[in-house]
């Protein structure tokens, strides 16, 4: 994969992928708590009615209420210990998104690495193209300072020949 597009596609669809899994899988356990909640209801009220007449022949009705309530404290302190350590297994395709998400993770950062390199690689070359037009103007301008030095010596010493010549010519001319 070398287009950085195409992995974006491939990280955007995983995604998608693996939260339609999650949502399914909690839909699905949150109906079925629902259910087995409504079952386990009905049947503890009906565990306690039985153990406290079972329990009340024997005990006096307020002893017998508290041991069915011991009971169901004991019944619930296991059920929160095993919904503590229960965890839900991933399915073959959820582990198979999670593999191809990782892998578009790695090679876009591979590809954001290779574009900071290149990126630094330019910022260098456009140092190197200013400091050279620099040089060359600096060039420039010290070749056109030159060439105006030059222009006035010629012009001084043509003007000094020529007033030579004119001062020649007039002594010629004065006999």
């Amino acid at each position: 994969m070398n287009d950085p597009v195409l992995k974006l596609r491939v990280l955007a669809r995983t995604e998608m992928v693996l939260a339609r899994i999650l949502a399914r899988r909690t839909a699905n356990r949150l109906l079925l708590s629902v259910i087995a909640l409504v079952f386990i209801l009905l049947a503890l009220a009906m565990l306690n009615l039985a153990g406290y007449l079972a329990l009340a022949g024997r005990f006096s009705p307020p002893l017998a209420g508290f041991l069915v309530a011991l009971f169901d404290l004991a019944a619930a302190g296991g059920a929160l210990i095993l919904a503590g350590h229960s965890r839900g297994r991933d399915s073959e395709e959820e582990k198979m998104a999670r593999e191809i998400r990782d892998l578009a993770y790695y090679e876009l950062n591979t590809d954001v690495e290779i574009l900071k390199t290149e990126l630094a690689g330019l910022g260098n070359d456009v140092r190197r193209i200013r400091n050279g037009f620099i040089s060359f103007t600096d060039t420039t301008a010290n070749l056109v300072l030159l060439l105006n030095m030059l222009t006035r010596a010629i012009r001084k010493k043509g003007s000094s020949e020529e007033m030579a010549n004119a001062e020649t010519r007039s002594e010629e001319q004065e006999p």
